[in-house]
């Protein structure tokens, strides 16, 4: 936790025009002064600096006591204070880090304000204003290891005497642990179902149909790269989903995950088909690039029929595959999961939030090389599937069986 101190000045309607240059904030937005003190010891996980910005430019700087101030009382256009009745909003005026070793939920919450307060000023993540990071009812942001966020100011001036200026103290928390709000990833849209130790979601809403491009991973730095033709169609969270048609197309990423002793739990949603005839291993959700990687894990299928998880070392190339289930191409959205359980030494596979099947398996052995990388409908030899995959996620724990049935349950399909 950090406190932070926030001076608004606030001015009359009359002296409230062209208080500020049109280029300096990105709606009608006005704060005063955040000072942010370098964390100690203890919350040195959690950065802040001013971005490069107009806003970061124009209001936050670095004093030579190491604080990030930023000053909202003045601008180099002559602005002198907010304006009365108005609502102010700036985008991107600070940047915060996680420089930890856990994936932690970030917010604040004002005090000091007088008539100004929690439900008239709040942080905001990136450019969405309406997202207060606020905690209570309203919405923390989920920041991953080494992930950024941007970070922006809303104020609401309505009824607020000009007379004055307002010193508040803003806290800025970070914790581990969900505070019972409903956490957001840094675009500011709300991650629903498990987020701890999720490294990678891949929504899939942003595909242009283009088959090239980029898909962002809404919480890590694994963007999906475009290769072939790449469709779009809707998908089973109410928004956009991948179609692919089987013809050489895929969405690779840089992800490597899966090593001696790590767990790992791949997930997602597919609807294929009925019909679609393939003879040998397909995959669904892999990180076997070719036959000349041995180490890999993977959800797939070798008949259209039935679905199962597999996952071999590339030392001793011990390989465990599930049992199968017959939920699979039958042109309905099912939910796939596979755990890799490095504690207990298994792997497990779940289908529509129903355990199917574990099976022994070692938890001190990789299940990737090391240039083994995650992907959706990659394979090789051209052993390419058909049709439809949405809400995609990676942990790099093992999900338990309650935890698999509640991320099915958040993500379930449209009604058609």
């Amino acid at each position: 936790m950090k406190r932070r101190q926030l001076l608004l000045g606030v001015a009359s309607v009359a002296g409230a025009g062209g208080l500020l240059g049109p280029g300096a904030f990105t709606s009608v937005q006005a704060d005063r002064s955040v000072n942010v003190e370098v964390a100690d010891d203890a919350n040195a996980f959690l950065a802040m600096e001013p971005m490069n910005t107009p806003n970061g430019d124009e209001y936050a700087s670095v004093t030579a006591d190491g604080l990030v101030t930023v000053d909202l009382t003045e601008t180099d256009a002559g602005g002198d204070g907010l304006g009365v009745d108005s609502t102010y909003t700036f985008d991107d005026v600070l940047q915060v880090t996680n420089q930890g070793t856990q994936p932690v939920y970030v917010w604040a919450t004002f005090a000091g304000g007088g008539d100004l307060g929690n439900d008239d000023i709040w942080l905001y993540p990136d450019s969405d204003p309406s997202t207060k990071l606020n905690d209570g009812s309203n919405s923390v942001a989920y920041l991953p290891v080494g992930e950024s966020l941007a970070v922006g100011v809303r104020v609401n001036t309505d009824g607020l005497d000009a007379a004055y200026d307002r010193d508040l103290t803003a806290t800025i928390n970070a914790n581990v642990d969900d505070q019972g709000s409903k956490p957001s990833d840094p675009g500011g849209d709300p991650i629903d179902g498990p987020v701890d130790g999720l490294v990678s979601y891949w929504r899939l809403n942003d595909l242009d149909g283009s088959g090239t491009g980029t898909t962002i991973d809404a919480v890590g730095s694994y963007d999906g790269t475009v290769e072939g033709p790449v469709g779009v169609a809707d998908g089973v969270e109410g928004g956009g989903a991948a179609e692919f048609d089987g013809d050489n197309d895929v969405i690779s990423t840089d992800l490597n995950i899966g090593a001696a002793g790590e767990s790992v739990t791949v997930a997602g949603w597919l609807k294929a088909p009925s019909g679609q005839g393939i003879g040998n291993n397909h995959f669904f959700l892999s990180n076997y690039i070719d036959q000349g990687h041995d180490g890999f894990f993977a959800i797939g299928s070798n008949d259209g029929q039935e679905m199962f998880f597999w996952t071999r070392d590339p030392s001793t190339q011990t390989s465990k595959k599930t049992g199968r289930t017959d939920a699979a191409f039958d042109g309905d959205w099912h939910h796939y999961v596979g755990v890799r359980d490095a504690e207990n030494e298994e792997i497990r596979f779940y289908v529509d939030g129903s355990f199917v099947d574990s099976k022994s398996f070692p938890g001190d052995v990789a299940i990737r090389d090391s240039d083994s990388t995650f992907g959706l409908m990659q394979h090789y030899d051209n052993r390419y599937l058909e049709r439809y995959v949405d809400a995609v996620r990676v942990y790099d724990r093992a999900l338990t069986g309650s935890e698999v049935q509640t991320l099915c349950d958040v993500h379930a399909p449209s009604a058609e």
